[in-house]
């Protein structure tokens, strides 16, 4: 079975030869200790390390896209504006999590005057290098109705005011912005994309931002048109990725129509065995490695054990990527990324599969 029809057979909700695993991102410090020496090329580097730990799926085109370097901090890390006009600086990670300095929209009123990006600005190259020259199951990266858009009306803050507000504006830019969203995934999609992750992190280790309700009211009627859109187009796996505990919401989740869902972290309180009994028949689970204290902090044992739980918890009858349950950073040792990887291959091969040998 090839990377991408086990991660279509996941998807299925039926097991395939073993639980399919990968990575959205890894660090480049990370990237140069699995690799050793650096080929000069960052598609060659990320495809040794890919093939080395055997993963099925990638995800492109994540992080925030500069348009314009406006200069650097005394750390060398660069402030730049991206295509929305939104002005940050790099992180210690680069473009993954940056930091917002200044927002388009001063005032909420402004959002029916506010011009949207060309479609131009979002770029297909890596969507087709990846599916063009390798059999991995490739995700291209959109966002949802909130975490980017706060950005936009100048951060979270602002955004959880306007909720209550100043709900007509703030609805009717949420609707453009998710609607545009949907525009970039069908643009992924002919580019070769396989699946779409929508991210949009929605809640903190002890729950949602904002609450169930006001969710409700303003933000998931649009986070289902985004959906529906995008699957009226072509029906492609969707998985709604949302940092935090998101288990108030996963009943909200199901309802949006997406195939999945990911991180479903251990640390944030998600117990994923639960998770997998309640919503196991509708969702395909992607996740959920600790990256809070196993892979950076554990033995490889330690590591070893978390996967073989993992797997036995939320791999029976499929629905179940592995994956870890947020990014893979610098601080985590190559021993763990190794252990993870390998302990995947050891315990997540499937019964009939094993049979058939």
């Amino acid at each position: 079975m090839n990377h991408i029809d086990r991660v279509l057979c996941a998807f299925e909700h039926k097991e395939p030869d073993k639980v399919p695993k990968g990575e959205w991102f890894i660090d480049p410090a990370l990237l140069n200790k699995l690799i050793g020496k650096t080929s000069g090329s960052h598609f060659i580097d990320l495809l040794h390390v890919w093939e080395l730990l055997n993963m099925d799926i990638k995800a492109t085109n994540v992080g925030y896209e500069i348009k314009e370097v406006l200069g650097e901090d005394e750390e060398r890390r660069k402030i730049f504006k991206d295509c929305w006009g939104c002005v940050y600086k790099e992180s210690k990670i680069g473009l993954l999590t940056p930091a917002l300095l200044d927002s388009p929209i001063k005032n909420i009123d402004e959002v029916y005057e506010y011009e949207f990006p060309s479609l131009d600005e979002f770029k297909i190259d890596e969507v087709k290098m990846w599916t063009g020259k390798t059999d991995y199951f490739i995700f291209g990266v959109v966002s949802g109705g909130f975490e980017r858009l706060t950005s936009l009306v100048g951060g979270f803050e602002k955004y959880m005011i306007y909720s209550k507000t100043k709900q007509k504006e703030l609805k009717y830019l949420i609707r453009k912005y998710t609607q545009y969203q949907a525009e970039v995934a069908k643009k992924y999609i002919r580019a070769g994309a396989h699946g779409i992750i929508i991210a949009d992190d929605l809640a903190y280790n002890s729950g949602p931002f904002l609450s169930p309700d006001s969710l409700r009211e303003i933000l998931f009627p649009y986070l289902k048109e985004e959906v529906l859109s995008i699957k009226d187009f072509k029906n492609v796996p969707i998985i709604f990725h949302s940092d935090g505990n998101i288990t108030s919401l996963l009943d909200d989740i199901v309802k949006l129509g997406v195939d999945g869902v990911h991180p479903l972290e251990k640390h944030a309180g998600v117990d994923i065995g639960e998770v997998k009994r309640k919503y196991g028949d509708h969702l395909c689970l992607m996740g959920n490695i600790d990256t809070n204290y196993t892979l950076p902090y554990g033995t490889p044992q330690e590591v070893e054990e978390e996967v073989r739980k993992l797997i036995e918890i939320a791999a029976p009858g499929g629905g179940f990527i592995l994956r870890a349950s947020n990014l893979l950073t610098s601080d985590i040792p190559k021993v763990n990324v190794l252990a993870m990887y390998y302990a995947a291959e050891k315990y997540g091969v499937y019964k009939k599969a094993k049979t058939k040998d």
